[in-house]
């Protein structure tokens, strides 16, 4: 039996046996859509560049927000989508964060161009606004995956098991966050590379088919964090090690890691006059490992 000994994991060659899952403490759902914008601005005598420059932009930030609300707003058209669920879209302008933003500068007709990609954030809930384990029965729903761990809390030397399944097609990448800030990518991993999982479709990280468990062990203890980022579209590019035969480690921090991620691809058949974007799904949870 082949061991690697890490600072959190320790990851064993065995195969493993079926589990039944309780959901580990969720973390801040957040729904989103990710489009791109255009914003102009009419040149003028007395507005310098840097001023059409800025008028662009807040015009390309306020197409990205009225896209997203688009989309968003459409889903309400479905029977009874009112009475179950609730949708809340990001009220103020500030709350689209750009991703990418190109700068054409003046164009022939005498306007200046911006180009952005942007994020808009919204709330998705449920009458009860407690229980969500429905929308992933409900393909019509805006993207929605539920993250699980078998357990909260974890002994040394415990094995770990991480489902997620979503209510449509999504690419997936599952981040786990060390106590001391490493950052390992559990999902794609090195025996399962294929980041597309269909809706429905449960995945077990490990599952029957894998010759590895991931087994929590410390020091240090502490909070651990896994961080699911999901979306309808392949998701950007990271920095990857190989670490052991498993699994890859994230070179950047959190923050550069859910940003690239957010860096994906607009397909372009999926493009229309309302819409020119994809939704986006992150979700956590925390767990705990302690000493026996």
């Amino acid at each position: 039996m082949r061991k690697l000994i890490i600072p959190i994991f320790m990851i064993i060659v065995v195969f493993m046996t079926r589990s039944i899952f309780a959901q580990a403490e969720e973390v801040g759902d957040r729904n989103s859509t990710i489009v791109e914008a255009d914003g102009y601005a009419f040149l003028s005598g007395d507005k310098t560049i840097n001023e059409l420059r800025e008028e662009a932009l807040q015009n390309a930030k306020r197409s990205a927000l009225e896209m997203g609300e688009t989309h968003v707003r459409s889903y309400t058209k479905v029977e009874n989508f009112q009475l179950e669920y609730d949708i809340v879209v990001s009220e103020a302008e500030g709350k689209v964060q750009i991703l990418e933003q190109k700068d054409h500068g003046v164009t022939a007709d005498q306007r200046y161009h911006v180009w952005i990609k942007a994020e808009v954030t919204f709330i998705l809930r449920s009458a009860s606004d407690r229980d969500k384990s429905n929308i992933i029965n409900h393909s019509y729903l805006p993207l929605h995956v539920i993250l699980k761990t078998d357990k909260k809390e974890y002994c040394d030397r415990d094995q770990i098991q991480i489902s997620i399944v979503g209510n449509k097609d999504f690419y997936a990448r599952i981040v786990y966050e060390t106590a001391v800030g490493e950052l390992l990518q559990l999902f794609p991993n090195q025996h399962r590379q294929d980041a597309l999982i269909k809706g429905g479709q449960k995945v077990n990280i490990p599952d029957d088919t894998d010759t590895f468990v991931l087994e929590a062990i410390g020091p240090p203890y502490g909070k651990e964090k896994i961080i699911l980022y999901a979306s309808t579209a392949d998701l950007g590019d990271v920095d990857l090690d190989e670490y052991g035969s498993d699994f890859f480690k994230i070179k950047e921090d959190v923050t550069t890691v859910s940003k690239l991620t957010r860096g994906i691809k607009i397909v372009e058949e999926k493009k229309s006059e309302q819409f020119q974007g994809e939704e986006f799904f992150q979700t956590e949870c925390d767990i705990t490992v302690r000493s026996k």
